[in-house]
């Protein structure tokens, strides 16, 4: 099991390699409450066009820490230190909500490493970026604080599947979802809550304009979580970026999975 070392900080990571031998590099970061293991439909997908370096940002998996106090912007710089010890200059990066905020966080660390900026579901922060509504954010907390008390993968579905999917979203495609979270064995609640507080210290917005790298906006228009005018902002305030909004949830990398990796393979094809 592969782990880079940064001060107190053990950083675990996976690389998948891709389908030949100067694939394009994927440096994808997960969003809450997620790690290496979230996503294994996803990592597969994206390894037929990319060799994919995926993370543990801090507080997630078996990332290793001396203390919960930590920033976005700590996880930034967790991946540069991954990507100096397994020799890699630059990548593709692929953020998904609270991952999309690490990613700004590091084209804005580390311009020169960034070959192209995927933003998924993800904000800049308010202001002027918009919270989720006081209902949701009180279903999230209420959902992570029950779900390890939950038996039944059918409840976490009821706990969390219309915060993530979208209406037209299937039981059963939550269902397979909420399963691979379960198996990947997310850590526990205190962690959550830990990165939680580091997102509402993000804050985005105001450095946006410095972002030279060519940059994918990905929205979702039934996002409860990061409503989808966050995307717009985001659009708006980062120079020559693309916009593509799909109709899904937030988990659109999951319900619409076909059309979030071709989004991503043709913006990265265009550029190389």
């Amino acid at each position: 099991m592969p782990f880079t070392q940064r001060d107190k900080t053990r950083i675990h990571y996976e690389w998948h390699p891709g389908p030949a031998q100067d694939s394009p590099v994927l440096a994808l970061i997960p969003g809450l409450a997620s790690n290496t293991r979230s996503f294994p439909e996803l990592l597969e997908r994206l390894a037929k066009s990319f060799a994919v370096l995926v993370f543990d940002p801090r507080g997630a998996g078996q990332t290793k820490l001396a203390s919960l106090r930590f920033q976005l912007s700590d996880s930034a710089d967790d991946l540069a230190a991954v990507m100096n010890d397994i020799g890699l200059d630059t990548a593709h990066v692929l953020g998904i909500s609270m991952g999309g905020m690490i990613a700004q966080e590091f084209v804005l660390r580390h311009p020169h490493r960034v070959e192209t900026l995927s933003l998924s579901v993800t904000t800049c922060g308010p202001p002027p970026g918009v919270s989720p509504s006081p209902a949701t954010i009180a279903a999230l907390v209420k959902g992570i604080v029950n779900a390890p008390r939950v038996r039944s993968l059918d409840d976490v579905v009821r706990l969390f599947g219309d915060l993530l999917f979208s209406p037209t979203c299937d039981f059963a495609t939550r269902r397979r979802f909420f399963k691979m979270r379960r198996d990947a064995r997310p850590g526990p609640v205190r962690n959550s809550i830990a990165q939680l507080l580091a997102i509402r210290q993000f804050r985005s917005h105001r450095r946006l304009s410095q972002v030279v790298a060519p940059t994918l906006v990905l929205g979702a228009l039934d996002d409860h979580l990061v409503p989808p005018i966050n995307s717009d902002i985001l659009y708006a305030s980062i120079p020559g970026s693309r916009l593509v909004k799909l109709n899904a949830g937030h988990c659109s990398f999951y319900e619409v999975q076909e059309e979030f990796v071709g989004e991503i393979e043709r913006f990265v094809e265009a550029r190389n």
